[in-house]
Protein backbone atom coordinates (compact mmCIF):
# COMPACT_ATOMS: atom_id res chain seq x y z
CA UNK A 1 0.00 0.00 0.00
CA UNK A 2 0.97 3.39 -0.59
CA UNK A 3 0.96 5.97 1.48
CA UNK A 4 -1.65 8.82 0.98
CA UNK A 5 0.05 13.09 1.63
CA UNK A 6 -2.06 12.82 4.54
CA UNK A 7 0.04 10.08 6.10
CA UNK A 8 -2.67 7.64 5.94
CA UNK A 9 -3.06 4.74 4.24
CA UNK A 10 -4.36 4.16 0.88
CA UNK A 11 -7.42 1.78 0.13
CA UNK A 12 -7.05 -1.09 -1.90
CA UNK A 13 -8.95 -1.02 -5.11
CA UNK A 14 -10.37 -3.56 -7.88
CA UNK A 15 -8.61 -1.98 -10.54
CA UNK A 16 -5.51 -3.59 -8.12
CA UNK A 17 -7.18 -6.70 -8.33
CA UNK A 18 -7.23 -6.96 -12.23
CA UNK A 19 -3.48 -5.95 -12.15
CA UNK A 20 -2.57 -8.66 -10.32
CA UNK A 21 -5.14 -10.79 -11.83
CA UNK A 22 -3.49 -9.51 -15.45
CA UNK A 23 -0.11 -11.51 -13.89
CA UNK A 24 -1.64 -14.68 -13.53
CA UNK A 25 -3.47 -14.52 -16.80
CA UNK A 26 0.18 -14.07 -17.84
CA UNK A 27 1.55 -17.36 -16.01
CA UNK A 28 -2.15 -19.63 -17.09
CA UNK A 29 -0.95 -18.21 -21.00
CA UNK A 30 2.75 -19.75 -20.22
CA UNK A 31 1.58 -22.72 -18.53
CA UNK A 32 -0.50 -23.18 -22.15
CA UNK A 33 2.38 -22.88 -24.48
CA UNK A 34 4.41 -24.60 -22.16
CA UNK A 35 2.12 -27.52 -21.69
CA UNK A 36 2.73 -27.54 -18.24
CA UNK A 37 -0.59 -29.01 -17.66
CA UNK A 38 -1.45 -26.40 -14.32
CA UNK A 39 -3.25 -23.41 -15.93
CA UNK A 40 -6.60 -24.02 -14.69
CA UNK A 41 -5.89 -25.08 -11.05
CA UNK A 42 -3.89 -21.81 -11.23
CA UNK A 43 -7.16 -19.94 -12.39
CA UNK A 44 -9.52 -21.80 -9.81
CA UNK A 45 -7.02 -20.99 -7.27
CA UNK A 46 -6.61 -17.42 -8.20
CA UNK A 47 -10.60 -16.86 -7.96
CA UNK A 48 -11.40 -18.70 -5.08
CA UNK A 49 -8.68 -16.49 -3.62
CA UNK A 50 -10.39 -13.35 -4.32
CA UNK A 51 -13.85 -14.46 -3.56
CA UNK A 52 -12.37 -15.85 0.20
CA UNK A 53 -10.18 -12.38 0.50
CA UNK A 54 -13.54 -10.39 -0.78
CA UNK A 55 -15.37 -12.27 2.26
CA UNK A 56 -13.03 -11.34 5.11
CA UNK A 57 -12.58 -8.16 4.14
CA UNK A 58 -16.40 -7.58 4.60
CA UNK A 59 -16.24 -9.11 7.83
CA UNK A 60 -13.68 -7.34 9.19
CA UNK A 61 -14.59 -3.84 7.95
CA UNK A 62 -17.78 -4.90 10.30
CA UNK A 63 -15.94 -5.32 12.64
CA UNK A 64 -13.55 -2.35 12.78
CA UNK A 65 -16.59 0.06 11.72
CA UNK A 66 -17.85 -0.62 15.24
CA UNK A 67 -17.39 1.37 17.99
CA UNK A 68 -19.30 -0.88 20.98
CA UNK A 69 -16.43 -3.41 22.41
CA UNK A 70 -19.70 -6.46 22.90
CA UNK A 71 -20.84 -6.47 19.43
CA UNK A 72 -17.40 -6.07 18.12
CA UNK A 73 -16.82 -9.45 20.09
CA UNK A 74 -20.14 -10.79 19.02
CA UNK A 75 -19.23 -10.45 15.71
CA UNK A 76 -15.43 -11.81 16.24
CA UNK A 77 -16.78 -14.94 17.66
Amino acid sequence: MAIAPSGQQEDLQWSNVAIGMGFILFDVGVSTVFRLGVGVSLLVAALRCIGQLAVVATLLQQVFDNKNPWLVALISC
